[in-house]
């Protein structure tokens, strides 16, 4: 008889989530540096360029061309290889969510 804490399973953001770093999933660019990309945009074929987290707010913001992003997601990326300014976003959101559910 298996138990829940046996199965290994991939984690997905709950649905009733404040947080709205679960709007975005991390995904290798390029094979160097992981970002956080909005799932509503991966999950679609348009639009073809797609802006990181990190570009959002930015006034010349860089797209990224989806050729250019991992298909895989990465549940959490190594420190070495992860986007500081999403990471920051990313740990800022889920603050900021923990203190509205207080």
């Amino acid at each position: 008889m298996t138990t829940l804490k046996h199965r290994i399973r991939v984690p997905e953001p709950r649905r009733g989530s404040l947080s709205r770093a679960a709007q975005y999933e991390w995904r290798l660019f390029l094979g160097a540096e992981a970002h956080l990309y909005p799932r509503a945009q991966l999950s679609a074929d348009w639009p073809p360029m797609v802006k990181p987290w990190c570009e959002e707010k930015r006034p010349a913001a860089r797209r990224h061309e989806r050729s250019a992003i991992g298909a895989e997601r990465l549940l959490s990326p190594r420190v070495a290889i992860r986007c500081p300014v999403c990471g920051h976003l990313k740990r800022a959101a889920n603050a900021e969510a923990r203190c509205g559910q207080a």
